[in-house]
C-alpha cells in the first residue's frame, strides 16, 4: 500500500505547495510558466536523472513521454532548457529550504523520522563539497581560487584565476540505515561587496544557527571531521544545543593527547575479538580495541573547554594470506563515554562517512544527480539553485526507498541505477497519470510478475 503523504505524488506535492509561496521576482504580464512549474520541472530534471538540460526538453517534446511526462508534473507544457534557466537564475536559494522542511514534516506526521534516531539523537553528517569550476564562466555567487597551473607571472604566482563553487552538505545518517536524509545545506559563496572569500567555518556557523530556528527542538549530534575539532566551533554548536563528535588528530592537538598519554593508566580499556566472512571465501579476525578518557582539555589556551577523547584501534588478520591490516581513529565528544556505550559511539563516528560516500557521491555520480555537470551558470542563483535542487530530488528518492513499501520491493528486483532508466522507457509505453499509479505498474510487471513465476 502506498501511504498518501509519504508517496511519490505526496513528497512532489509538499515542494510544490512549498514553491507557491515564493514571489516571482518576474515583472511580465504575459508569463507561460509559473515559479512553482518551473522549479518543479527542476527538481524532475534530476529525479529522470537528465544528464543536461536538453535531455529533459526532449522528454517533454516527445510525443508519448511528454503526455506522461506533463501528467505527473501537472503541467500543461515543459519549459525549455533557456526559459527554465531564466527563471531559476534570480530566485533566493534560502526560498528554496521549506521544500525541505516539508519533506521532513511529512516522516515525522508519518511517524518514520524517529527510525533515524540512534541512542536518542539524530546524526547529521556536515561536511563540504564542491561541484563547479571553471576558468573562464563565473557569476556574483563565486568563489575565485588562483589555478595550481605551470604557468606563472615574475613572482611565481599562477596567472589564471579558477571560478568554483561549493556548499556545506548535510545529512541524517544512521549507523545500521543505508538510506540517508539530506538537509537543507549551506551555500559557500560570496555575496555583493565581498572581497575575501566565504568559508567552511563560516558557512557552518549560519548552518547551525539556520537549523535551529527551524528545528528548535529536534535532538541532533553532529558529526565531522577533525577541522571541526576547536573551542569556536564546539562552543557554537552548544550555544545551539547540539552535541557534537568529531574527529580529532595527534599532531594537530599534542597537548590533548600529552594528556591522555598521561592519564591512560587509569582510563577505562575494553577490547573484544569478533571473526566476520566478507566475501565467500576470506576469512578476517578483527581486534578492536577502545580507550576513553573523560574531562581532558581540548587545547592549552582554553583550559576552561573539557571534552572527552576516545582512541580506536582495529587490527584485521586475513587467514588467508596472512597480511595484517591496522587502523586508528581517535573523536572527542561532549558524550560521556562509559564501558557500556563507548562501541556505539565508535560506530557513530565512523558513520560520518556516510555524507561523503551516500550523499556526495551519489549526486556527482553521472550516472545520478550528476550535480558538477554546468546544468546552467547563470549570474546570480542558478548555479546553486540546481544543486540545491538535485539535493531536494534525492531527498525525496531517500524518502521513498526508507519509507515507501512499493518502491522497497521495486528496488529489490531491480538495481537502482537500473530503475530510472526502466521507468523512461516505460513511459514511452503506457498512460500514466501519477506517480504512484506508475509505481504500481512497475511493481506489477516486476514484483508480482517474479512471485508467480
Amino acid at each position: 500500500m502506498i501511504r498518501a503523504q509519504l508517496s511519490m505524488d505526496g513528497l512532489y506535492q509538499v515542494a510544490r505547495d512549498s514553491f507557491e509561496y515564493i514571489q516571482d521576482q518576474r515583472r511580465s504580464t504575459s508569463i507561460t510558466f509559473s515559479l512553482a512549474d518551473s522549479l518543479i520541472a527542476g527538481v524532475s530534471v534530476f529525479t529522470f536523472k537528465c544528464e543536461s538540460l536538453l535531455k529533459f526538453e526532449e522528454l517533454g517534446l516527445d510525443e508519448n513521454l511528454g503526455r506522461n511526462l506533463r501528467a505527473l508534473l501537472k503541467m500543461t507544457k515543459i519549459p525549455s532548457d533557456t526559459q527554465l534557466r531564466d527563471i531559476l537564475d534570480p530566485v533566493n536559494p534560502e526560498e528554496l529550504r521549506p521544500a525541505f522542511d516539508g519533506v521532513l514534516r511529512a516522516m515525522q506526521r508519518g511517524n518514520e523520522l524517529k527510525e533515524f534516531m540512534f541512542r536518542g539523537y539524530y546524526p547529521i553528517g556536515l561536511d563540504r563539497t564542491g561541484y563547479y569550476s571553471s576558468s573562464s564562466i563565473m557569476c556574483d555567487c563565486c568563489l575565485v581560487k588562483k589555478s595550481k597551473s605551470k604557468e606563472t607571472d615574475a613572482d611565481g604566482d599562477s596567472n589564471e584565476l579558477i571560478y568554483h563553487h561549493q556548499m556545506l552538505g548535510a545529512a541524517i545518517v544512521h549507523p545500521y540505515l543505508k538510506q540517508v536524509i539530506p538537509l537543507f545545506p549551506e551555500p559557500i559563496k560570496n555575496e555583493d561587496g565581498q572581497k575575501k572569500n566565504d568559508c567552511e567555518r563560516n558557512a557552518s556557523k549560519r548552518w547551525v544557527e539556520k537549523f535551529r530556528s527551524h528545528h528548535p527542538k529536534m535532538p541532533v549530534i553532529i558529526l565531522e571531521d577533525s577541522l571541526a575539532s576547536n573551542v569556536p566551533h564546539l562552543e557554537i554548536l552548544k550555544t545551539f544545543d547540539c552535541r557534537y563528535l568529531t574527529g580529532v588528530k595527534e599532531g594537530d592537538h599534542r597537548y590533548l593527547f600529552e594528556q591522555f598519554m598521561i592519564n591512560s593508566k587509569t582510563s577505562c580499556t575494553s577490547q573484544h575479538m569478533t571473526t566476520e566472512n566478507r566475501g565467500e571465501k576470506v576469512i578476517k579476525t578483527i581486534t578492536k580495541e577502545y580507550e576513553f578518557i573523560n574531562g581532558l582539555e581540548l587545547n592549552r589556551a582554553n583550559s576552561e573547554f573539557k571534552t572527552n577523547l576516545i582512541v580506536f584501534k582495529e587490527k584485521i588478520l586475513n587467514k588467508k594470506t596472512g597480511s595484517i591490516e591496522e587502523k586508528k581513529f581517535s573523536w572527542v565528544t561532549d558524550l560521556e563515554i562509559t564501558e557500556s556505550n563507548v562501541a556505539d559511539i565508535v560506530v557513530l563516528a565512523r558513520r560520518r562517512w556516510g555524507i561523503e560516500n551516500e550523499v556526495f557521491k551519489t549526486l556527482k555520480d553521472v550516472t545520478a544527480y550528476n550535480i558538477e555537470h554546468n546544468y546552467g551558470h547563470g549570474s546570480k542563483n542558478l548555479a546553486v539553485n540546481f544543486a540545491l535542487l538535485a539535493f531536494l530530488a534525492f531527498l525525496i528518492d531517500q524518502v521513498l526507498e526508507a519509507t515507501c513499501s512499493i518502491v522497497k520491493e521495486i528496488l529489490s528486483v531491480v538495481k537502482k541505477k537500473s530503475l530510472w532508466p526502466l521507468m523512461k522507457i516505460g513511459l514511452e509505453f503506457v498512460e500514466v497519470n501519477s506517480w504512484n499509479e506508475f509505481l504500481e505498474l512497475i511493481h506489477r510487471r516486476k514484483v508480482k510478475k517474479l512471485n508467480t513465476g
